[in-house]
Parts: structure tokens; sequence; C-alpha cells
């Protein structure tokens, strides 16, 4: 009977000894570590070697592990630095060669120890349960709605045979039998471009198959830069070509002669000059007309209007990097509309 109460009051001790290793001992000042030690094992720091000496916890902890085998030799505490020395399972208790207090009996690696074991798996099992409570406890996290993919518009343009829609819209409103170049040397220039209203549209210009490619790259860095082009339509949307002009779209094949020159063909009659947004660009001839008369009110060039052309501006500088020339640099007329290949 006297057995059972040492090993069942081993085993609280134990017990004991654990809930300070896993609760808080870590805490205590040394002074109050080594009081728990005494209090729970009743041996003193000086009975472990220096090395465990300032640490307590390390000496709770390797008195609470369990044994792996119930029938393995037992371990008494070191004391004051002497080696451990094994005891048989079948060690008597009558041998007194060592104090009391430091004979394990075998049984407490076993049933004992175990019970110990259990117990710290209980206290984990419910440590990780209060932690999934005070989890479940949180708000759930906000979730941020995904970051929307911005797709950048990339540019289009093509260079193509003028088809038969073509011919018939262009004849014989913009080209005609007896013009200086023929019908089969012109091409249809098709491009992406920005509008007034900030979107992208599609546009179409006749042109000179010689230039169509240098015009498509001064369009491509129109677009590149958002110059915003008001209409680039067929002529056929409009009643004839001074209308489309005085709906401000962009055109390029016109045969015609030179203004106030009758006789001399116009670059539009080769396909090798083009007109940008004529009503926010006009044409200002020496005498003051202004054509077309709805860019009256833009011959004001300090004006900052959508559309407008200016010296170094990005537009302007895009069909001057293509050997083109601009009418806005010109005095007498000047011709802000108007860029062309030849500089006439």
């Amino acid at each position: 009977m006297n057995h059972r109460l040492r090993v069942a009051g081993r085993a609280a001790r134990l017990c004991l000894l654990m809930l300070l290793a896993l609760t808080g001992i870590s805490r205590l000042s040394p002074l109050e570590s080594h009081a728990a030690v005494f209090a729970v094992t009743g041996t003193t720091h000086q009975d472990y070697p220096t090395g465990l000496q300032a640490q307590p916890i390390l000496i709770l902890l390797s008195l609470g592990s369990p044994a792996t085998d119930a029938s393995a030799t037992s371990v008494a505490p070191l004391t004051n630095g002497a080696a451990s020395r094994p005891h048989s399972a079948h060690s008597t208790e009558g041998s007194v060669s060592e104090p009391k207090q430091q004979r394990v009996h075998s049984r407490v690696a076993g049933r004992p120890v175990r019970f110990v074991n259990n117990l710290v798996m209980s206290g984990r099992r419910l440590a990780s349960d209060s932690l999934r409570q005070a989890t479940a406890s949180r708000p759930p996290a906000r979730k941020l709605a995904p970051t929307p993919t911005v797709v950048s518009p990339t540019f289009q343009g093509t260079i193509s045979i003028l088809d038969q829609r073509t011919r018939q819209v262009i004849t014989p409103v913009l080209w005609r039998p007896g013009c200086p170049v023929p019908l089969e040397d012109f091409r249809l220039l098709q491009v992406d471009h920005w509008g007034f209203d900030g979107s992208e549209h599609q546009g179409e210009v006749v042109i000179h198959k010689d230039v169509a490619g240098a015009v498509l790259q001064a369009m491509r860095r129109l677009w590149e830069v958002r110059f915003p082009i008001e209409r680039m339509e067929p002529v056929n949307t409009y009643t004839g070509p001074s209308a489309a002009v005085a709906a401000n779209n962009t055109t390029a094949l016109n045969c015609r002669s030179v203004r106030g020159v009758p006789g001399v063909w116009s670059e539009h009659s080769y396909g090798r000059a083009i007109d940008i947004n004529p009503v926010r660009n006009p044409y200002v001839a020496a005498n003051g007309t202004v054509l077309p008369a709805e860019g009256v009110a833009y011959t004001d060039r300090s004006r900052r209007a959508v559309g407008m052309l200016r010296a170094g501006d990005p537009a302007v500088e895009a069909f001057k990097d293509i050997g083109w020339h601009w009418g806005g640099d010109w005095t007498n007329p000047a011709d802000y509309q108007h860029f062309s290949a030849t500089g006439r």
C-alpha cells in the first residue's frame, strides 16, 4: 500500500511538474523557478549538472519526459555532477545506497508516466480546440475585389488595293478620268484613331501607293499620342467634298486644282497630301479668306480646342518624322490642316 501511495504521489508530482512546464514556469524569475522545482520534485538546483542549474525549465522537461518502453531501465536524477547509474527493473526498495527521494521505480516509467503523457496530449488538444474557437470567433477577413485587368487597345491599320466598293465611292467625286494619277495607283488606308469623344474609331482615306506605308506610320503615332480625329469617313457619307470638309472630315485624295490657281493640280490630286480636322485647322488665305467658313473661330491659334494642330505638337512631329511638311509653317497662305510629301 505504501509503495502504491508513493507511486501515485510521484505521478501527481509529475502531472504538476508538466503543467508548470507547459503553462508558465518560463515566466518566473530564476529564484521562483528553482522554488517550483523544489516544491514539485523535492530537489534543489544544486542537485543538477552545472549546465542545467540556470535552466529549471529544462529540468522540468527532462523529469517530465515519458519513457518510450515500460520495461526500460529507470534513471535517477543526477546528483552533484555524478554520472547517472542504471538500476535493474527488479531492484529492491531495501537498497539504501541512494536517498529514497532519488529512487524511481520502474513502474514510474510505465503506467504513471503514460498517464502523464496522456494528460499532456489532452492539454494540447484542449489548447488546439481553444485556438480554433478563438479563430472562429474573429470576424471573417474581408475579401477584396479582384483588380480588373486593363487591356490597352492596340493600333490596327491596313493598306489594300481599291475594291469595287471604294472605286464606286470615289468616282467621279474624288477621282475621274483625266486626273494626273490612274486609279490603280491609289490604295485604301484603314486605320484606328481616337475620336473627339475619347473613344476608338476606325477611319479610312485613299492615298497614293508610294506614300501609303509612311502615312500608316504617322497615323500609328497619332494613335499612340491619342491625338483626336473627329471623322475619317468615306466621301459618300456627305453630299460632296465641300460638305465633308465642313463636317470636319479628314480626307486625302481629291482631284482638284490648287485654290486660286486654276489648271494646277493640287497635291491632293496625286494622293500625296492629307487634311486633318479641317474645321479646327482651317486654311487662311493671304486676303483673309477662311476655308471652310466653319473654321473662322479657330483662326485664333492661341485657342486650346480638341483636334487643333500646333507647332511642336506630337501630331505635327509625327508627319515631319516621315519627311512630310506642315502647312501651318506657311505664312501666306497658312494651311493648318494640310500635310504633304512635297511641301506644296
